[in-house]
């Protein structure tokens, strides 16, 4: 059974279903290893950019609250991976548990939300608030090309 999305696959996702294309061995610590190093390479060229803010929320926030709220799981600091990798522990598992919960995330609108939210708590003029104006204006325009992320 196939089991791409309707929409159009985010980076992470087509990791996560095609891991030897992306690492050696395909496992589940080396493709979270890629994706962080991606994703962090890319914030060192562009730290504003809206796949590392998605990126960031996705293993920050949403991952964290999903593992406490279904599994009464605290996932404290860092590294977020590693601490899961630590309670399932099945390579197989684990990647596929990964991609439905990046799916989930992609599906639920959490950024939009997020950023909608934190907007409210910034000066109007702001740095900070221009920024988040302008990462909800890009959310907006992809959702408009029935994109929900820029994953």
């Amino acid at each position: 059974m196939d089991e791409t999305p309707s929409r159009r696959i985010s980076f992470p996702e087509s990791v996560l279903l095609r891991p030897k294309m992306y690492t050696i061995g395909g496992t589940f610590e080396e493709v979270m290893a890629f994706l962080e190093g991606f994703y962090s390479g890319l914030a060192k060229a562009d730290p504003h950019n809206l796949s590392v803010v998605e990126w960031g929320i996705f293993k920050t926030e949403w991952l964290r609250r999903k593992l406490y709220n279904e599994y009464g799981l605290e996932l404290s600091g860092s590294p977020v991976f590693d601490q899961i990798k630590n309670h399932w522990n099945d390579d197989e598992i684990l990647k596929k548990k990964t991609k439905e919960w990046l799916t989930e995330f992609i599906e639920s609108g959490f950024v939009k939300k997020s950023l909608q939210d934190s907007l409210h708590s910034f000066p109007d003029n702001s740095r900070s608030k221009m920024y988040f104006e302008e990462l909800l204006r890009e959310l907006r325009e992809l959702d408009d090309l029935g994109h929900p992320t820029s994953l």
